[in-house]
Order: C-alpha cells, then sequence, then structure tokens
C-alpha cells in the first residue's frame, strides 16, 4: 500500500494567512489598550511616590511644600529638583510617563542642581512667592487640600497657574489627564480648557 502524504494547497495556506491575520487584528487594539491601561496605572503610582516625597519633605521643612522658585533655591528651580536635590526623590523614571513621549523635557534648575526630564509639573499657586497671586502653603493649612491640584501632566513646562495656556496640559491617557492633590490622592479627569479647574477644584485659597 502507498503512503499517501497529505500536503497543504496554496489554496488553503492562504485561508490560514487570512485567519491568523484576522485574528492579530482583532487581538492588537485589545492589547494597546491593555498596553495604555497599564501604562496609565503605572502614572498615577509614579503621582503617589512623588505625593510621599513631598509629604516627607514637608514634614522635615516646618510643613512647607517644596520651593517652585523665588526661594531659597533662587530662581528657575522647579519643584522636581527640590526633591531630587534633598534626597527625598532617587529614581528619576518617577517623574515621566511613558504615555506622553513629547512632553519629556530637559529641565536645567541652575548650577549646583541635578538636570530634570519630565513630563509632569506642580501647580506653583502652591509652592512660590513670586507674586501676590501665589501662596507657598504649609502642608494642612488648608481644609480642602483634596480639592487643591499639586501635579498635572505636563507638555511644555513643568509647571502650571491659572494663567497657563491650555497647551500645557497634556493628555495622553485618552484624552484623560492624572492629576495629583495636596492631601496625597490621585484622580483623573477629561479635558478642559486653561485655569478653568474642573469638578470645584481649587488653585489655591484665592482662585
Amino acid at each position: 500500500m502507498k503512503n499517501i502524504c497529505n500536503k497543504f494547497t496554496l489554496v488553503e495556506l492562504l485561508i490560514v494567512i487570512s485567519i491568523i491575520a484576522i485574528l492579530a487584528s482583532m487581538l492588537l487594539p485589545a492589547l494597546r489598550s491593555v498596553r495604555e491601561k497599564a501604562n496609565e496605572i503605572n502614572c498615577k503610582n509614579n503621582f503617589r511616590q512623588i505625593g510621599t516625597s513631598a509629604h516627607l519633605y514637608a514634614s522635615d521643612y516646618d510643613a512647607f511644600l517644596p520651593p517652585s522658585s523665588n526661594d531659597e533655591f533662587g530662581s528657575n528651580v522647579y519643584w522636581f529638583p527640590a526633591l531630587y536635590d534633598r534626597g527625598y526623590l532617587t529614581n528619576k523614571k518617577l517623574v515621566l510617563c511613558v504615555s506622553n513621549p513629547k512632553g519629556v523635557k530637559d529641565w536645567f534648575a541652575g548650577a549646583g542642581y541635578p538636570r530634570i526630564n519630565t513630563n509632569y509639573g506642580n501647580n506653583i499657586m502652591i509652592t512660590s512667592n513670586a507674586s501676590s497671586h501665589y501662596q507657598w502653603y504649609k502642608l494642612g493649612s488648608l481644609s480642602y487640600e483634596s480639592k487643591v491640584p499639586m501635579v498635572f501632566e505636563a507638555y511644555q513646562y513643568p509647571y502650571f497657574d491659572c494663567w497657563i495656556s491650555e497647551s500645557n496640559y497634556a493628555w495622553p491617557h485618552k484624552n484623560r489627564m492624572n492629576v495629583l492633590f495636596l492631601d496625597n490622592h490621585v484622580d483623573d479627569t477629561a479635558m478642559f480648557l486653561g485655569g478653568n479647574l474642573p469638578n470645584n477644584w481649587k488653585w489655591n485659597y484665592k482662585y
């Protein structure tokens, strides 16, 4: 009796390849969604660790948050270098969201301070005495700290105030942005314009 070897014909092979391609096209969006969700969770974890570092700093400096400018660090020291220079943050990846690669900027904080690659920005209306509109706050001095943002996701500059252009906000998580608050909780929000904060959030005690 002859051995009969069954072989794929060209048509059958093309059908198998087509089925694999269809399955791949169905799975890839789901895989991208899972990856983005993981990036969003990682970003929120970054914020929580930044918040913990800021609170530890405050516990050592009479409840004051790290400064932004016009302070003991001199001008143009935008918050994160203060945390790194004093050892409250050590991993520089904590100030980077991988979902916002175009927002990454290399910030020079001044002689003697570390350069910081970041796409996060802090609310300078609570960490600076640069003008009468700003107030360098002590933690615990506001009864509504859960409504005051401390850190946003940034696109152009590593700081925010109520006059900032909406072009500085980054929305890398399906048109949403993570936000860290004074009480160290993290939330996310849909897009909003400029300094018009949503959800009854406040910049400081004046705005």
